[in-house]
Formats: C-alpha cells, structure tokens, sequence
C-alpha cells in the first residue's frame, strides 16, 4: 500500500509539473501570436499612383550606379536632385504635383547591360516609421530585343501623403527578397 501510495505521489507530482510546462508554453505562444497580430494590423497597405515606368536611353539621364536606388521626392527643393535621372516629361508632371498632399518616390533597377528590362512597384506598405516598397525586376526587355547599351530602369510614382504622419522615414526598397536591396531615410513634411 505505502508503494501504491508513492506511486501515486510521482505520478501527480509529474502531471503537475507538465502541466505547469504546458501553461507555460501556451501563454508563450498566445504572447508571440499577439505580437504578431499587432504587427499585422498595424501595417498598412498604401495606394499609389505610375507617373512614368521606362527604360530611358539617354545617358545623361539615368541613374549613374550599377545598385538599385531610391529617391524621395518630397517637396519641391527635392526636384533639383530628381530632374537629372528623369524625363521632361515626369518632371514636368513632378512640377504639377501638390507636394502639401502628396510625394513621389523613384525605384531606380541599377545599370544594366542587356538594354532592356524593367522595374515595376506592386505593393507599397506602412508600418511605424518604415516604408517598404516591393518591386519586380526583369534583366531583359519583355518585349524582347533592344539596344546594347547599358540602361537604368526605373518606375515613377506619386501617393498622397494623408496616409502619413508628418515623420522622418525610412524607405526601403525590395526586389522579391526578404532583405531590402538599399534603404534611404528622408523627412515627409
């Protein structure tokens, strides 16, 4: 009987003390699903808008690095630096915008040799004081051929900046990767 009653003893003493390691790995995983969750929701998805998406051939007006680059235009002391990678036509049409409601950014693809292909933005997300912005890249032209020369692709876009609070952010760029290819910090007043 003294056996059967130490028996017992181990045994409750075991279950009590598994279940003590199974509440703590529940609260352990509701706590990383809350984290989670908050991190989900407080992203947010922003709408944007194509000013200009080309392949410029003129070499004067590209982008002069083989990496991929951003660039923030956020007011109009930002055109300056922006009318030496782009077309009359998008500055001009970055001469028209409102920069008290909105902003433009430029993904720039980095030189390339084949003369072709080109970058496209799909998604641009807010989260605290980052911006990513998930772009698609191709080496060659999709409608095949093209000059052998090296270009610089790059895509043009505007979106408001009423999705934002006035802030310092960081921008960052993504081609298919989990990592950003470059970052750039900028103030959106």
């Amino acid at each position: 009987m003294k056996g059967l009653k130490a028996s017992w003893r181990a045994v409750l003493i075991k279950i009590t003390g598994n279940r003590s390691l199974v509440r703590l790995a529940l609260l352990a995983a509701l706590m990383i699903g809350i984290v989670i969750l908050y991190q989900v929701a407080s992203r947010r998805e922003l709408t944007f808008e194509t000013i200009e998406q080309i392949v410029t051939l003129d070499v004067f007006k590209q982008w002069q690095d083989k990496e991929p680059g951003l660039l923030i235009i956020a007011g109009p002391d930002d055109l300056a630096e922006a009318e030496q990678f782009i077309t009359s036509e998008a500055l001009l049409a970055l001469s028209h915008l409102d920069f008290t409601t909105h902003l433009a950014i430029i993904a720039f693809r980095g030189w390339i040799p084949t003369g072709g292909g080109f970058v496209r933005i799909e998604h641009v997300r807010h989260q605290g004081n980052e911006i990513s912005i998930y772009a698609q890249t191709t080496l060659n032209n999709p409608l095949g051929g093209g000059p052998a020369v090296e270009t610089s692709p790059y895509h043009l876009i505007k979106m408001s900046k009423a999705e934002l609070e006035k802030s310092s952010f960081t921008f960052n760029l993504f081609f298919g990767g989990i990592r950003p290819v470059t970052s750039v910090s900028h103030e959106v007043p």
